[in-house]
């Protein structure tokens, strides 16, 4: 038995301990913490595989996503996962690039990150976001940087909702 407790003062653990609590947890309990106690006392062969991944399956109802668009190029579901994953771990980094080199005018820089952003999105199945990087790359090729400075916030936020969405799901391996 576990003992779920408000109290958490000194000598409350071994106080349990005593009356025949096999462990304790303090209120207000965080979902790890009882993760993590049910793991450590429940029989071995009644906890199901720490294995399971986000897949395929997991993403079809993602309407921002074309699966088979990605598969033409990941090939494999382990691939596009691991894919997915460095596409979302990147977001961060991308999106303060992409506002540091708008603030600089640096057309050039700003061209190349938007070539980037619209292969690696088009990899994992973004079309949309890849056709709009590909849009706003050519108007940097173009020397066209008003037009670029007017497409960026939109495409910044179409990112960001989109990596955001992702980032719900768990991509780690």
């Amino acid at each position: 038995c576990i003992a779920l407790t408000a109290n958490a003062v000194a000598g409350t653990k071994e106080q349990l301990l005593k009356e025949g609590f096999n462990d304790y947890l303090a209120k207000p309990v965080e979902g790890k913490d009882l993760e993590q106690m049910l793991i450590k006392h429940l029989p071995k062969d009644k906890l199901l595989p720490d294995d399971r991944k986000i897949g395929i399956d997991d993403l079809k109802d993602m309407k921002e996503l074309d699966i088979e668009e990605a598969m033409k190029y990941c090939l494999e579901e382990e691939i596009f996962v691991e894919a997915m994953g460095s596409y979302i771990e990147d977001m961060e980094e991308t999106i303060d690039t992409l506002e540091r080199l708008e603030k600089e005018k640096n057309i050039k820089d700003l061209t190349t990150r938007m070539h980037a952003i619209k292969s690696s999105s088009r990899t994992v199945g973004l079309i949309s976001l890849s056709e709009k990087a590909a849009d706003i790359e050519k108007m940097g090729k173009e020397e066209r940087f008003d037009e670029m400075e007017k497409e960026l916030p939109s495409f910044k936020e179409e990112y960001i909702t989109v990596c955001k969405k992702l980032r719900a799901l768990d991509f780690s391996s």
